[in-house]
C-alpha cells in the first residue's frame, strides 16, 4: 500500500519533528516551516499531497490566512490544526476559515 502524502506546516522545528516521527510509517511528510511555504509547495506540486497537517501562529502567514488562501483556490484537501491556541473562539475561527478537523497541543499520542 503507497504511503499517504502529508504536507506539515509548522514553525516549530521540534513540533515537526515529532509529528514526522509519529507519522513516518503511514504517511510521507514533507515539512515546511510557514504558510507562504506550505502554499508555495502545493502550487509547484498539484495533486501530491493527500492531507495538510498545520499550526495557527507561524510568522509570515499564518494559518488562518493559509486555509483561506487554500479553499479561495478551490483546494478541498483536508485540514488538520495542531495548534497551541485552546479556545473555543480560535476553534469556531479554525473551522468556520474551512479546517477539517482541530487538535491542542500538547497533543495525546492515541488522540
Amino acid at each position: 500500500m503507497e504511503k499517504k502524502r502529508l504536507l506539515l506546516v509548522d514553525d516549530d522545528q521540534v513540533a515537526r519533528e515529532l509529528i514526522e516521527e509519529f507519522m513516518q510509517y503511514d504517511c510521507d511528510c514533507i515539512p515546511t516551516q510557514n504558510g507562504v511555504e506550505g502554499f508555495s509547495y502545493l502550487e509547484r506540486n498539484p495533486g501530491q499531497i493527500d492531507l495538510i497537517v498545520m499550526d495557527l501562529v507561524m510568522p509570515v502567514m499564518d494559518g488562518f490566512e493559509l486555509i483561506r488562501q487554500l479553499r479561495e483556490s478551490g483546494s478541498t484537501l483536508p485540514i488538520l490544526l495542531v495548534t497551541a491556541r485552546e479556545t473555543l473562539a480560535d476553534k469556531e475561527r479554525g473551522f468556520t476559515a474551512g479546517a477539517d478537523d482541530y487538535m491542542v497541543k500538547p497533543v495525546e499520542v492515541e488522540e
